[in-house]
């Protein structure tokens, strides 16, 4: 009973962490380009810089999205760092804010 109850529970917190933790790992591309669609960026539990970078990708301040992703890999995202999706997250802000 208590291992079906564990397992029941651990499931649940799994779901939730994956919630928020699809932000804050592969795809930011494609988080990024949903942004400039929305009317107000979402928050998620990946530290402030994470969001301000959102928000300023959501206003379209690619430069300023550019820095505030790097202050976030200097942060709270290092565990991320030199991995294929922040490449590709450097890639795309870069080419976005050279392209304004």
């Amino acid at each position: 009973m208590q291992q079906r109850f564990l397992a029941i529970a651990l499931s649940f917190v799994l779901c939730g962490a994956s919630t928020t933790g699809l932000a804050c790992g592969p795809g930011t591309v494609a988080l990024i380009q949903r942004m400039v669609t929305t009317q107000e960026p979402p928050r998620y539990r990946c530290g402030s810089e994470f969001n301000e970078m959102l928000a300023r990708a959501q206003k379209k301040d690619w430069k300023g999205a550019l820095a505030a992703y790097e202050s976030h890999l200097a942060g709270l995202g290092k565990w991320e760092a030199g991995s294929a999706n922040v490449s590709e997250t450097f890639a795309y802000l870069r080419r976005m804010s050279q392209a304004r």
